[in-house]
């Protein structure tokens, strides 16, 4: 089966880490076998989590929303902020900041991490008005046997 499953936050850095338990609980609540292919890619998944979802609360107003896919071949996670929409989109050119940066290195690290990732603008954010979506797909190293291509909606 692939699952599906997703969240609401509120717009606070404290959503961060719990949106990184609320993904570790329900890959845990999965019980993919040792090995699987799918395996793989759990903790790369949750650094792109806590980097995603840290972006998100830099430009949400009132909440943001995490959706987790897990296919028969990647894992799909898109985190949408209900910001005005007025954040740079130029996302497909992650360059490493400066030394003495104090932020820019997430996008780098969910470049380095995901098979592919992008971002896009939503006219139906969490407060039902603007917003942006960023998403991010690892790919495993071989077809899983535990997910197939049917997808769904888990409880949480």
């Amino acid at each position: 089966m692939c699952m599906v499953v997703s969240w609401v936050f509120p717009c606070a850095r404290s959503s961060v880490p719990r949106a990184r338990r609320h993904v570790r609980a329900a890959l845990a609540g999965w019980r993919v076998p040792a090995g699987d292919p799918a395996g793989e890619v759990w903790e790369d998944l949750e650094l792109v989590v806590g980097e995603l979802a840290g972006n998100a609360t830099r430009f949400c107003r009132g909440s943001i929303q995490m959706k987790l896919e897990v296919h028969h071949d990647h894992a799909r996670l898109e985190v949408l902020d209900d910001g005005d929409g007025r954040e740079s989109l130029h996302l497909t050119d992650a360059s490493a900041p400066s030394a003495d940066a104090e932020s820019g290195r997430g996008l780098v690290i969910v470049s380095a991490l995901a098979s592919s990732w992008g971002a896009e603008r939503s006219t139906t954010s969490v407060a039902g008005g603007s917003g942006t979506k960023v998403w991010a797909e690892l790919t495993f190293g071989s077809t899983s046997p535990h997910f197939t291509r049917n997808c769904e909606l888990a409880a949480v």
